[in-house]
């Protein structure tokens, strides 16, 4: 695995450099200190992953991330960055470009000339290392292929009224529509709902795996490529038409009814937020009137939820492997519920608004 750093920091360049090398089979071939200096450094290097900060100095991280997956689409970008809170809205523009995943950059406290042994460097650099693990299984010339989906994001900005309606109801409950989704999610998303016609009859939830601190700046940055009005719902918050809700980071997100509520997670629970927790109680609860949508992801949370809704007379569609960015998820949920058929992510936009439309008597 040949791995190149763009990172304009020294001292985390050396770090991640000693984390990856720990590795077996892991090399560094490179280091740019720019953006501009690793687009160039590219045609030479022709590494299977980067590891791309977000600032830096002639070319931010975004504007590298576009460059290269535009000239090297085969390449694999993983985001590193020392600040990712105050970074967010970049980090998910860099993801709209190719970029596969982010995570924080690895820090280890030690004073200036300590060796560091191979286990401290392991442990300090243990997420990042997992992180790398999962990247590589993407198949990133399909990523970029996805991710260049402009057009979308064109008809994405025509559509930036937020409209605030009033719809029939189908037998008492307005339909609802469910989406689970994790590795490849956040821009996957932005084409699905930028592909369904407005306004919408039923509200949509958004089960998206996202570590704690991040939740509002992915719901501000949807709302912004969408132009949906997105919320990170409190609890007993009512699900109105044509909002999109967004699970919070660190919670289980369930409806009782038109109702959100939450719940906190066992410490056994491996994915949060709950992409099963959500599909099984929209379907206990809703029946008939739910669709959930399984999209790109790595594991296999959403599997059983889906089935539940299947099982409780609702309906279910699954993103295709020809676009899912990682395919387990996807996968998962066919071999569980037997639908085999799957949809791009425009498709399942279309096809999901025809249903909620449908069940609203529209």
């Amino acid at each position: 695995m040949k791995i190149f750093i763009a990172n304009d920091s020294t001292v985390l360049t050396a770090l991640m450099r000693a984390i990856v090398e720990t590795e077996a089979g892991y090399q560094i071939v490179g280091t740019a200190s720019d953006g501009m200096q690793a687009v160039d450094q590219m045609e030479y290097f022709r590494p299977d992953l980067i590891l791309m900060d977000i600032h830096m100095p002639r070319m931010n991280g975004v504007e590298a991330v576009r460059a290269i997956i535009q000239r090297y689409p085969k390449i694999r970008i993983l985001i590193t960055s020392a600040t990712i809170n105050r970074n967010m809205k970049l980090i998910f523009d860099a993801l709209k470009y190719g970029a596969i995943d982010y995570i924080k950059s690895p820090s280890l406290s030690a004073p200036p000339g300590t060796r560091i042994d191979k286990q401290s460097l392991r442990k300090a650099g243990k997420k990042l290392l997992n992180k790398i693990k999962t990247v590589t299984t993407v198949n990133q010339k399909k990523n970029a292929l996805v991710y260049q989906s402009d057009h979308v994001a064109q008809v994405c900005h025509s559509k930036k009224k937020h409209i605030d309606i009033k719809q029939p109801v189908f037998n008492g409950i307005r339909p609802m529509l469910g989406i689970g989704c994790s590795t490849g999610g956040p821009t996957t998303l932005v084409l699905l709902l930028c592909s369904m016609p407005r306004p919408l009859p039923g509200p949509v939830l958004v089960c998206q795996h996202i570590d704690p601190g991040f939740d509002e700046s992915f719901a501000n940055w949807l709302s912004g490529e969408t132009g949906y009005k997105v919320i990170i719902p409190n609890h007993q918050t009512q699900a109105l038409p044509n909002c999109i809700y967004v699970a919070k980071a660190g919670k289980n997100m369930l409806v009782s009814g038109q109702r959100i509520y939450f719940e906190q997670p066992p410490s056994s629970q491996i994915y949060i937020p709950n992409i099963d927790r959500m599909f099984m109680s929209m379907a206990k609860n809703n029946g008939k009137n739910v669709c959930g949508i399984v999209l790109t992801g790595m594991g296999d949370d959403g599997a059983q939820g889906a089935k539940s809704i299947l099982d409780h007379g609702g309906t279910v569609f699954i993103q295709n492997n020809e676009t899912a960015i990682v395919e387990s998820m996807p996968n998962r949920a066919r071999s569980l519920t037997g639908i085999y058929m799957g949809y791009s992510p425009e498709v399942l936009g279309q096809k999901s608004a025809e249903w909620m439309k449908t069940k609203a008597g529209k």
